[in-house]
């Protein structure tokens, strides 16, 4: 039997997918790899639309959307949540950057920026390696899944109308976004101690024997240990990477009471 859905039925189906739209959509645009200037807006707009459309059967109905002041409260209140969801997936990629330009300033490799097509800035080289690195982390875990996962389990979780979540998980949330800082330096401390060493050691040199030029023979050699000290703990590195997404993944959860 042929199914024959009218205009009103298609008008009512595509109303009760705005509000799931809204926190999906948030959560691509500000989610990292996603919302990348080389993935063109069509593509982002196809995928925020697949995933409301294959969440939609798994939630409870939608509250009723009308043209009043709480309608538009309740999408920007779903959009503050899937903004915020993403933003604490991105705060690991936050502190892959700043551990990349503390290693680079330390190599002399602090002017050597390449264009990141994740923000549309000039980052440093060293940083881009590590996002690089990042990413195949990401994906290597199956982090996409589970950032998929609980997406659509957060409808479940904090259903529509439940309104923003409270302080508290805001509160674990806001201490999640100071791991940016401190975090780099827990990631880029081994190498930066050393290079540091170094350059104390070209410091001593340059004061008993000014007559060599300092600059010519310091370079290459800071570069080549910053390289060496990359190499050497890209495999504690990248565990400590794995360890920040567990982290990310799970304040992603507590925000909306997973």
């Amino acid at each position: 039997m042929t199914a024959v859905y009218t205009f009103d039925a298609l008008l009512s189906q595509g109303v009760s997918l705005l509000l799931p739209l809204a926190r999906i959509s948030a959560f691509v645009v500000g989610a990292p790899m996603i919302d990348s200037n080389t993935i063109p807006p069509q593509a982002k707009v196809l995928i925020s639309v697949f995933l409301a459309i294959t969440v939609l059967p798994l939630i409870d109905a939608p509250p009723a959307i009308g043209w009043n002041f709480g309608s538009v409260l309740l999408l920007l209140q779903q959009m503050i949540i899937g903004f915020a969801m993403a933003l604490a997936l991105r705060v690991v990629f936050g502190v892959i950057q700043v551990a990349g330009q503390m290693i680079a300033q330390q190599m002399g490799l602090g002017f050597a920026a390449l264009q990141d097509p994740q923000n549309g800035v000039q980052v440093p080289l060293v940083s881009r390696f590590y996002s690089v690195l990042l990413i195949l982390l990401f994906l290597a875990i199956d982090g996409h899944l589970v950032v998929i996962e609980i997406l659509a389990g957060s409808f479940t979780s904090w259903p529509l109308s439940a309104g923003l979540p409270q302080w508290s998980m805001w509160e674990q949330f806001i201490h999640w976004t100071a791991i940016i800082f401190s975090g780099g330096l827990r990631m880029a401390l081994p190498a930066v101690v050393v290079l540091l060493m170094v350059n104390i050691s070209f410091g001593v040199i340059a004061r008993a024997a000014p007559q060599l030029n300092i600059l010519v023979v310091g370079f290459p050699i800071s570069l080549m240990v910053g390289l060496v000290m990359m190499l050497i703990t890209v495999g504690p590195v990248s565990k400590i990477m794995i360890e920040f997404f567990t982290e990310a993944l799970m304040v992603m959860r507590g925000l909306v009471g997973g």
